[in-house]
């Protein structure tokens, strides 16, 4: 599965918070990767969920989210949508089992513990001691 785009998306948690999550999108599939910023991705999925899907004029893909400094599980958010309100509500939370989802997430958690090797001096940018 090929990574279309990754960006830090900044948000305001519970309205007023200044937060941040990092944004992996792939062909159907979009992973909000909590980095410790601000609000946490589990209280704040369905104001990102709207925003990300507006700014990205996303339609029919998965979400999912996943903490690769804590639990480094890829989680799947399923939610009901109110396509008149345009509103996301009531998220339900299920570990992916996936093997080609495993694989991303394997992706995303090394490339973690090589950018927080690299903030402590432990490793260069490309993960190398």
């Amino acid at each position: 599965m090929k990574l279309i785009e990754k960006f830090r998306h900044k948000f305001k948690g519970y309205g007023v918070q200044d937060s941040e999550v990092v944004v992996h999108i792939y062909e159907g599939i979009v992973i909000l990767q909590d980095i410790g910023v601000g609000t946490s991705v589990t209280n704040s999925v369905e104001i990102l969920v709207k925003e990300i899907s507006e700014l990205k004029k996303l339609d029919k893909v998965r979400w999912f989210e996943i903490y690769p400094y804590y639990d480094k599980e890829l989680v799947e958010i399923k939610f009901n949508y109110n396509e008149m309100s345009e509103v996301f509500s009531l998220p339900k939370w299920e570990i992916v089992k996936e093997k080609e989802l495993l694989l991303i997430t394997q992706t995303i958690n090394h490339e973690t513990e090589n950018e927080r090797g690299a903030k402590e001096g432990n490793l260069d940018a490309k993960g190398k001691s």
